[in-house]
């Protein structure tokens, strides 16, 4: 992993990041299954498995962010694929407790 990646987050304030999708201590805890969604999370995103571990925490944050911000569309889109809510919620749940458990490795 590259020096970039160990840097607090450039341009990014963390707190504004937390507040803006309602992501709190509630989030700092990770189930067996956030393994599997995080990776469905970022296939969604991007269309094809990580081929590598991502150089900057903005690529790490990437996937995850842009999921919240298009939360809205990615519902609609997994009703018309008959994907269960139960799946969505994952997904949600996940992306938040990802950019938790990602700002908060560089707050350590």
């Amino acid at each position: 992993m590259s020096n970039n990646f160990e840097k607090k987050l450039s341009g990014i304030d963390q707190k504004k990041l937390l507040k803006k999708y309602d992501i709190d201590e509630s989030h700092n805890c990770w189930e067996a299954t956030d393994n599997w969604f995080s990776v469905e999370i970022y296939k969604i995103i991007t269309g094809k498995l990580p081929e590598k571990m991502p150089d900057t925490l903005e690529e790490a944050l990437d996937p995850y962010i842009k999921f919240l911000e298009k939360k809205d569309k990615f519902f609609l889109k997994f009703m018309e694929e008959e994907k269960s809510a139960t799946y969505f919620g994952s997904c949600y749940l996940t992306s938040k407790r990802m950019i938790y458990k990602i700002i908060n490795s560089q707050n350590v």
